[in-house]
């Protein structure tokens, strides 16, 4: 596990939304970079139950597990967190299924195959070379607000009876 103080500064550059793996929920997720052009992802967000930890995973590290795999599962993911959550693997193949990073092998459920990263970094390439904001990320509270639209963008009407009941 890295020190804290040996930790790359990373800026937030896309806040997006995507369906868990289930499809049962919504998760909101970051993607970042650091002043050398590293990219990051993070899982920001759960709609529903299911704890994780949300820290930044380096793509590079992403690859680097799974490179070798004929497949790719959320227990491929594990060894690229420090943290001992079991969701945030599982949440980290969620969003990289979202981000066009890895597509379904054949007609199996949990099985995942890498998809070639060039047009993923090509569409977030002129975010990187944006000029950086205040480089805070979008606090939690206001992704959780954004729940419904969030809800309704993904196609799940029949879940806003959820949030009339807890609004």
């Amino acid at each position: 596990m890295k020190d804290e103080a040996t930790k790359p500064e990373i800026r937030t550059i896309k806040t997006a939304t995507s369906l868990r793996l289930s499809g049962k929920s919504i998760l909101t997720h970051c993607i970042g970079c650091d002043a050398e052009g590293q990219v990051y992802l993070r899982v920001e967000a759960n709609s529903a139950g299911g704890y994780f930890k949300p820290e930044w995973v380096s793509l590079a590290a992403i690859q680097k597990a799974t490179e070798n795999a004929t497949y790719i599962s959320a227990f491929h993911l594990r060894p690229v967190f420090t943290g001992k959550s079991t969701n945030s693997p599982g949440f980290m193949l969620a969003v990289l299924k979202a981000e066009g990073l890895v597509k379904l092998k054949d007609e199996k459920e949990r099985t995942y195959v890498a998809i070639d990263a060039k047009d993923f970094l090509a569409g977030i390439k002129p975010l990187m070379e944006a000029q950086p904001d205040s480089g805070a990320s979008t606090p939690v509270a206001a992704i959780k607000k954004g729940k419904k639209a969030a809800y309704l963008s993904h196609g799940l009407r029949r879940r806003v009876s959820f949030f009339r009941q807890r609004s």
